[in-house]
C-alpha cells in the first residue's frame, strides 16, 4: 500500500506542476500588462504632484490696504459725485 500512496502522490504532484507550467507568452503578457499599469500609475502620481504644487502656490489674498479704482461710468448713485468713499454693489438680477 505504501508504494501505491507514493505513486498517487507523485501523479498528483506532476499534475499540479503541469497545470502551473504556464506558457512563456502568458507570463510575457502579464508582465507587459503590469508594466503598462505601472507606467499609468507613475503618470497619475506626476499629475497629483503638479496639482499639489499649484495648490501650494495658491493666489495671494487681496491687500486690505489697497485702494481699488472701479470705473462706474454713468451708473446710478446716491450722494455727492465727489464723495471721498464710494460703495459699489455688484448684483445679478436673473
Amino acid at each position: 500500500m505504501g508504494n501505491r500512496s507514493i505513486g498517487t502522490v507523485s501523479i498528483g504532484v506532476l499534475a499540479v506542476l503541469a497545470a502551473c507550467n504556464g506558457n512563456n507568452e502568458d507570463f510575457r503578457e502579464i508582465r507587459d500588462g503590469q508594466r503598462m499599469i505601472m507606467a499609468k500609475l507613475s503618470d497619475l502620481e506626476k499629475k497629483v504632484e503638479q496639482v499639489s504644487a499649484r495648490a501650494a502656490a495658491a493666489p495671494q489674498q487681496a491687500d486690505p490696504n489697497r485702494v481699488y479704482n472701479i470705473p462706474v461710468g454713468n451708473s446710478p448713485f446716491k450722494g455727492p459725485a465727489d464723495a471721498p468713499v464710494m460703495l459699489a454693489e455688484f448684483s445679478d438680477f436673473q
